[in-house]
Formats: structure tokens, C-alpha cells, sequence
């Protein structure tokens, strides 16, 4: 488990940093990552959510995240393991570069591992504010 857990750090250290070269290190190839579920008329204004299957799918998906929004705030809230299953809590505040909108997010994460990388990986959050900074609106 501590394998599992010292992977899950270096992810989301990664990510908190925006250094995205070094967390597609950890994914496998295949990666499968579902980042909220996708609503079409709603949520599919925010370019990075839905179901993506393969690395580059997945790198295509934080090229849009790098390019069109900056993170102010990445608090990784906690992480627990059981085996190769990563779950994590993560609080983030991000401004839309396009509307200079800020939105936040509580994002839970469930990843699995396999080996040295990332192979599954889902993301559950409420998209609410990130569509309303999208559209500039800035929610009370």
C-alpha cells in the first residue's frame, strides 16, 4: 500500500503544480479517466469533462485545462489507500482565463493503480460554478 500511497502523492503534487509532464509519467498508456459525467446543454461547455480512454486522449484534455484556466488555490484535502484503490479529496480554486471568472471545485477522486501508473481514474464534482465561470457568471 505504501506504493499505492507515495504514487498518489506524486500525482497530485504533479497536478497541484501544474506540472503535467511529469504526472502523465504516471499514467499507464490505456488510462481510462471520467471526469464528471458529461451533460450535453450543460456541463459540455467545460472542454476537459467526460470519459476518456487512452494517454492521449487524457493529455489533450489538460492542454485545454492548462490553456484556458489558472489555478489559485489546490488543497489536497486527504488520501486513503486500500491496496492498488487511491481515493483523495482535493479543494481547488481556478479562475477562467477567457471570463477571469473564479469558480471552485471539491473534487473526489478514485484511481486505481497498476504497477508504477495511474490506470483508472474518475473525478466527481459538482460543475455548477466551473459552467457558471465559463458563461461569466459569478455565483453568490
Amino acid at each position: 500500500m505504501k506504493a499505492t500511497y507515495d504514487l498518489a502523492v506524486k500525482w497530485f503534487d504533479a497536478l497541484k503544480g501544474r506540472r503535467f509532464e511529469e504526472m502523465y509519467s504516471y499514467m499507464d498508456e490505456n488510462i481510462q479517466w471520467e471526469n464528471s459525467k458529461l451533460t450535453y446543454g450543460y456541463n459540455d461547455i467545460i472542454p476537459w469533462i467526460g470519459t476518456y480512454h487512452g494517454k492521449y486522449e487524457v493529455i489533450k484534455t489538460f492542454e485545454a485545462y492548462g490553456s484556458l484556466s489558472e489555478t489559485e488555490h489546490f488543497d489536497l484535502i486527504d488520501i486513503f489507500v486500500d491496496g492498488n484503490i487511491i481515493l483523495a479529496h482535493v479543494y481547488e480554486t481556478n479562475r477562467v482565463i477567457d471570463t477571469g471568472t473564479i469558480y471552485h471545485a471539491d473534487v473526489f477522486f478514485q484511481m486505481k493503480r497498476d504497477g508504477d501508473k495511474i490506470t483508472e481514474w474518475q473525478a466527481f464534482w459538482d460543475t455548477t460554478e466551473a459552467v457558471a465561470a465559463f458563461k461569466k457568471k459569478q455565483l453568490p
